[in-house]
Formats: C-alpha cells, structure tokens, sequence
C-alpha cells in the first residue's frame, strides 16, 4: 500500500472512532433546522444591536 493510502485509511479509521465515541446519530434535517434557529435569532440580535446603536449616535448637521 503507498504511503498516500496508508494515510488515508489511517484517518478514515481515526475519523470512524471519533464519530462512534460521539454518541448517537440525529435526524439531519432535524439538525440542519436546530443550527438555522440558533443562527436566525443570532442574526437577529446583532440586526437589533445595529439598529440601537445607530440610533444613539449623534446626528450630523
């Protein structure tokens, strides 16, 4: 086996064991809605933060 494959396997089994110590699987789209909530309601409070801030600011005349 070259060097490249050795390697390779070598990771794929590192890879394999560190997913089967990570507990049990979930539902992907289950998961994939959990991430966007979680990114949706970060957005949304960084829009709310630009929003106020920008409401302080002085304004220029």
């Amino acid at each position: 086996m070259a060097s490249f494959e050795k390697v390779s396997v070598q990771e794929l089994g590192r890879l394999w064991d560190e997913g089967m110590a990570s507990g049990s699987s979930v539902d992907g789209d289950q998961a994939f809605a959990r991430i966007k909530s979680k990114l949706d309601a970060k957005v949304a409070e960084r829009k709310s933060q630009k929003r106020c801030a920008s409401s302080r600011k002085p304004s220029r005349k």
